[in-house]
């Protein structure tokens, strides 16, 4: 099949992370024209994942077990050519161009093996019961909240809601920053303590996004693009 490079490293780059919400090992599943991660869980189990990239060209060569994400983002990007070609032979994920010459075979991991990993954990379980709390963020607001949280390197974000304001809080020592934002939509009220995983996941994403906040309960996020949907769940923290 064919896939856009630059689609294929966003896509990466949405599923992957950093630090400790990096995943490194997650199962990919492919069928005409789309390639999909049903769920992808960090060492961390701090976030839960799940993404999905779509292309015309993409076809069904069955589930990849990537064992080491960040070596395929690598793999990928010594290509110059914007379309890259994958295939599955056996236990080997082939990668090539039909504009170079060159290859590139990278070992896959058991399938099964992953997801024993996953086993008894769907998104849609833990997504069931906290994502009815819809605000959006655009890219601007979203672009604020991670310079105030850069200015203060606070590693904990309060966020709080109601109505139609989103209300953020940072705190380092003595230091506080507290700002609002106006949103679209009217919510019900919520205050939640989250790490700056939460920064680094706005970060990574650098665009708008959908979000839902209920106290006592994970955090949603999800992004979309022209060829992709992502969605997260986030961990939280106990409130003083």
């Amino acid at each position: 099949m064919k896939v856009s490079k630059v689609s294929l490293l966003k896509f990466i780059d949405l599923l992957r992370i950093k630090g400790d919400l990096e995943c490194k090992t997650i199962l990919v599943k492919t069928s005409e024209g789309k390639i999909e991660v049903p769920i992808a869980v960090p060492e961390s189990n701090v976030i839960i994942i799940r993404g999905s990239l779509t292309g015309t060209d993409i076809k069904d060569i069955g589930e990849l077990g990537i064992d080491d994400l960040k070596l395929l983002r690598g793999f990928i990007s010594t290509f110059n050519s914007n379309n890259i070609l994958m295939d599955k032979k056996t236990n080997k994920l082939e990668l090539s161009s039909d504009t170079e010459k060159l290859k590139i075979s990278a070992i896959l991991r058991d399938p099964k093996y992953i997801m024993s990993l996953r086993e008894g954990k769907t998104f849609d379980m833990v997504k069931e019961g906290i994502s009815d709390n819809i605000f959006t963020l655009d890219r601007e607001q979203i672009k604020q909240i991670i310079n105030y949280s850069n200015s203060m390197s606070s590693k904990v974000v309060y966020l709080e809601g109601k109505d139609n304001t989103i209300t953020l809080k940072l705190n380092l020592s003595d230091n506080k920053l507290s700002t609002s934002f106006d949103i679209q939509e009217t919510i019900s009220p919520f205050k939640v303590k989250v790490s700056e995983y939460l920064i680094h996941l706005l970060s990574t994403i650098g665009d708008n996004v959908t979000m839902s906040a209920k106290e006592d309960c994970p955090v949603y996020v999800s992004t979309e693009g022209d060829d992709y949907v992502f969605e997260y769940i986030l961990a939280t923290l106990k409130m003083e």
